[in-house]
């Protein structure tokens, strides 16, 4: 899909590195969670990782999503037009791809 940067999108999410603690290993982790906010990336990664300690959230902007990476995936997937204009568009109003 190849859209013009610039053109109006929703709110745009950010993506954060979040840092929790296993509870069973106390080993230091970190995931990747997309949010519209660091506190709902928190708020987040709480639910996901329940009974771990949330430690922080930082924005990140070293993992760009390419359109035309993740159309070729999509279809390479066996995913047809629509679904894959669904998704990239999707995550392009989101403000997740280039």
């Amino acid at each position: 899909m190849n859209y013009k940067k610039g053109e109006s999108h929703m709110e745009n999410m950010k993506v954060y590195r979040v840092y929790y603690k296993n509870p069973k290993s106390g080993k230091l982790l970190d995931t990747v969670i997309p949010s519209f906010s660091k506190e709902f990336a928190l708020e987040e990664a709480g639910y996901i990782y329940t009974g771990s300690e949330i430690i922080s959230a930082k924005e990140i902007t070293d993992c760009p999503i390419s359109d035309s990476k993740l159309t070729a995936t999509l279809n390479s997937a066996g995913y047809g037009k629509a679904e894959t204009q669904i998704i990239t568009r999707a995550l392009f109003q989101l403000g997740l791809t280039f």
